[in-house]
């Protein structure tokens, strides 16, 4: 009863997690992101400009510059008049947003001027993209509601299922091990590693429905690797902080001992003897291992995940991982380098 239990709970909360990812998921390069900036002085006060404009897309205009108590303006662009969204006033800038409907944009050449009327600016500053803005060093972008980037983006369905298929080999990989050592203790101990990452999803989801930044609806989009960090290796990590910290019994995260009549054995469920005997041999192993060959052994599984991102088209978590593998080899280099001079003395 408790393993259908468990089964259902990680499906549940797996299907919500991966509907969150395939929502959130940055399918675009960082090349499909547009943005014209310029800083013009005003010599009069109609300011003209020729911009290009990759496509027909929505776009985000902002214009800042010094206040004028009498000031006013217009701002057209192809003749068309743009709409006020939001104004920001400061101690002495004023910041001002306006959305472009796609009806409005040409391909290529588009002209836009701003008219003021009674006073101007000595200079202005104008932004316009076709995005709201850039956060968390380009891992998030927060995308016009009505962009072509939202309404053609490729459907992420591979991503999404590796995503899903990840957290649930996650979430029962625990449960194989901890399900008949703790009972359910093993599935609330799932739940609570699971229901950070699920809460960060589902809030990064429901954004775009409480808040309109600049007065504009927006949509949220995520690079993959940053969307994995967050989320799997949070789970992982605060896995093995609950395994190493509360530790159950008082012992590692994915096992623990018992001390039997003569002999000291590992214990894992009700796992073949087999697979038992393979993972003690393993243990033996390592123990017996000097730390540069556990780096050398953790760089060659890292190559090995790598491998399989890059197949699954995850480029961006694969170059990560292989940054944090080339990082172990420098460390075992450096630990026989040492081991190595001190020896020669």
């Amino acid at each position: 009863m408790r393993f259908r239990v468990n089964i259902l709970m990680g499906i549940i909360i797996v299907s919500f997690m991966g509907m969150f990812y395939y929502q959130l998921i940055n399918t675009y390069k960082e090349t499909d992101f547009f943005q014209f900036h310029k800083l013009a002085s005003l010599a009069s006060y109609v300011f003209t400009a020729v911009i290009e404009l990759p496509v027909q897309d929505e776009y985000l205009l902002k214009l800042k510059h010094l206040i004028r108590p009498k000031e006013r303006k217009t701002i057209f662009l192809n003749g068309n008049l743009l709409e006020l969204a939001e104004r920001k006033v400061g101690s002495e800038i004023l910041t001002e947003y306006y959305r472009v409907p796609k009806e409005f944009v040409h391909h290529h050449k588009n002209v836009l001027k701003i008219r003021f009327q009674y006073q101007k600016p000595p200079e202005i500053e104008l932004w316009i993209r076709n995005y709201i803005s850039s956060e968390l060093s380009g891992n998030m972008y927060l995308l016009l509601a009505n962009s072509n980037l939202i309404r053609n983006r490729p459907e992420p369905i591979l991503n999404s299922l590796v995503f899903v298929l990840i957290l649930f080999l996650l979430w029962e990989g625990i449960y194989c091990f901890w399900r008949n050592l703790f009972g359910i203790e093993s599935i609330l101990f799932q739940f609570i590693s699971f229901l950070p990452s699920l809460l960060i999803l589902g809030s990064a989801f429901s954004l775009p429905i409480i808040i309109t930044p600049y007065g504009v609806s927006f949509s949220l989009l995520m690079s993959q690797s940053f969307l994995y960090s967050i989320v799997i290796f949070g789970v992982i990590f605060i896995q093995i902080i609950l395994g190493g910290t509360v530790g159950f019994k008082k012992k590692a995260f994915y096992f623990r001992k018992e001390k039997r009549i003569k002999k000291e054995r590992l214990l894992y469920g009700q796992l073949p003897s087999w697979t038992i005997k393979i993972i003690n041999k393993i243990i033996e192993w390592l123990n017996a291992r000097e730390l540069s060959d556990k780096c050398i052994l953790l760089f060659m599984v890292l190559l090995v995940f790598c491998a399989f991102f890059l197949m699954v088209r995850l480029t961006p978590l694969a170059e990560q991982l292989a940054n944090f593998a080339y990082l172990f080899l420098a460390i075992s280099i450096i630990i026989k380098f040492f081991k190595f001079a001190k020896g020669g003395r």
